[in-house]
């Protein structure tokens, strides 16, 4: 990958313009990464934390004893209610990613992560080209897509895309909009309703 730095040493231009650049390393961002990827197309992901999870994220403490401990910080567990995504979680549960939790009284199975939630996100990443403890500050379109994107107060990166994935809660997506895009005088995120994308 090529890099150019500025005179003020603080921005980095990544001359390569990547077909996707998916901002968030939750379950849908790394699916549809992991799709593209699949598909041959050059496919980056952008995540602000320090690794994956999204809304299954963890974290790992240590207790006095300096035992090694994990909390999930996001959802307990997770269910499925399209066929595509039931057929998926099989999948994972097969190969061992994930494990049956317990079954309500309507017969929804839930699932967690072998051995933290996350652990689902940090598989579906292995193969993807992930930036962590990044995060993307403006938008903008000039006949491409220009992302910047500050790793450390010193550090900003200028990422080109021909596409881009908003795989992020509706109002950090909103604002990293940019303003003078037409459907943002319009849009009400508070309207928009959160579908499964597999």
């Amino acid at each position: 990958m090529m890099k150019q730095k500025d005179n003020t040493h603080t921005n980095t231009i990544i001359k390569e313009e990547l077909d996707f650049a998916v901002i968030g390393a939750g379950i849908a961002g790394l699916t549809f990464a992991n799709k593209m990827h699949s598909l041959g197309f050059s496919t980056q992901v952008f995540e602000k934390s320090r690794g994956t999870g999204g809304r299954i994220s963890s974290k790992k403490v240590h207790n006095s004893g300096q035992q090694e401990m994990a909390f999930d910080l996001g959802c307990v567990s997770f269910s499925a209610k399209s066929l595509p995504f039931k057929s998926q979680l099989e999948c994972w549960h097969q190969i061992g990613v994930i494990s049956p939790w317990l079954e309500d009284e309507q017969g929804i199975l839930y699932y967690v992560a072998n051995s933290r939630n996350s652990s689902l996100t940090r598989y579906l990443s292995k193969h993807l080209d992930c930036h962590f403890s990044t995060r993307i500050t403006s938008i903008n379109n000039n006949g491409v897509w220009e992302l910047l994107c500050c790793r450390t107060d010193k550090e900003q990166t200028i990422v080109y895309a021909n596409n881009i994935v908003l795989a992020t809660p509706s109002a950090q997506a909103f604002d990293l909009l940019p303003n003078q895009l037409k459907m943002k005088d319009f849009i009400l995120f508070s309207m928009v309703s959160m579908i499964p994308v597999i």
